[in-house]
This record gives C-alpha cells, sequence and structure tokens, in this order.
C-alpha cells in the first residue's frame, strides 16, 4: 500500500496506517504538503475520483489548478 502511494503521489501522501483489511477500511493518511492527517477508505483514495486531502485550502488550490488547466 505505502508503495502505491509512492508511485501516485510521489512524496505528498503518507500512510499512517498499519493495519489494512480491505478496501473500504479507514485508512489515516497525512498530507506532507500541509500537514492535514485524515482518515478516509481505501477505496476512495485510490478509486477513479481518487479523493484527497480534505483541508479547504487545498480543495480551493486543487479546483484552481483544474480551472487554470481547462
Amino acid at each position: 500500500m505505502k508503495k502505491e502511494i509512492e508511485n501516485l503521489y510521489q512524496d505528498e501522501y503518507s500512510l499512517l496506517s498499519t493495519e489494512y483489511i480491505n478496501a473500504r477500511t479507514k485508512l489515516k493518511f497525512k498530507h506532507n504538503l500541509c500537514g492535514t492527517i485524515f482518515d478516509m477508505r481505501a477505496d476512495a483514495f485510490f478509486g477513479k475520483q481518487k479523493q484527497q486531502c480534505p483541508n479547504k485550502e487545498c480543495v480551493k488550490q486543487r479546483i484552481e489548478n483544474t480551472n487554470l488547466q481547462k
């Protein structure tokens, strides 16, 4: 699991959880850019939509970056 996070996100996220049962297990992640620690299901983090850091400032920045790319 840690290797997959490293491959997808480089050093942006760290996995803090040590136990993984299945895709619906809530895992503890740390967003290394803003320091936010949050819980999220593995299937949401790695799924099609790839949900990311819930910090309002990070969400705002991702939306702005997406709009600039369009």
